[in-house]
């Protein structure tokens, strides 16, 4: 009986297999990922900071590990495999290599992804405009004129970008906001970031 080519490659070479066939093995990162929205998440919160959707009904806060995880640990990956206090053993469900690996996803979920002009926002803007671009920053309630709303799809309309460029960059007559004169690349990526504010 004849082998047919493939079946033969997959006997011979199962990872060549499933390259052929167009399957991929998840890397570490991606394993991590699925066992925390699997068996974590509920408790630890989509970011690692113990806020999930299950801490109402707990009786003791879930601790907010973000920035704390270290997949390296072996305390750490016991911790995952045996469980502690109100925490449940996952013996069951993950070996050793799976411990490490949601460690691996717990150690980088947290970490932000870098949003272009947001320092730029965080460094001449929010003080006034708020960390939400509501106009309610810390300075905001000793100005004589509240900010402009900058999470108001209105204020979008009503304000062209070359507009809201040249206030940023020469300020705004006849009220407190002073320029801010910035490179182009610099100004057009807090635009995008201060038009972000939209879509809450």
């Amino acid at each position: 009986m004849r082998v047919p080519g493939f079946l033969l490659l997959s006997m011979l070479f199962p990872a060549a297999a499933d390259a052929a066939g167009g399957t991929k093995r998840p890397t570490d990162l991606e394993r991590g990922e699925e066992l925390y929205e699997r068996h974590c998440l509920a408790c630890h919160g989509a970011k690692n900071a113990g806020d999930g959707p299950a801490t109402e009904a707990l009786v003791h806060p879930v601790p907010n590990l973000a920035g704390k995880t270290d997949p390296k640990s072996a305390e750490q990956q016991q911790v995952v495999l045996a469980g502690r206090n109100a925490m449940p053993a996952y013996e069951g469900s993950f070996n050793v290599g799976d411990a490490h690996r949601v460690l691996l996803y717990m150690a980088t979920v947290h970490v932000p992804k870098e949003e272009p002009g947001r320092a730029t926002y965080e460094a001449k803007c929010v003080s006034c405009h708020g960390a939400t671009g509501e106009g309610d920053g810390a300075a905001a309630a000793t100005l004589p004129n509240p900010p402009r709303d900058l999470s108001d799809a209105a204020f979008w309309i009503e304000f062209s970008d070359a507009q809201v460029k040249e206030a940023i960059t020469e300020g705004k007559e006849g009220s407190i906001m002073r320029g801010f004169p910035m490179p182009a690349e610099q100004l057009d990526a807090l635009l995008a970031y201060l038009k972000a504010f939209q879509d809450g």
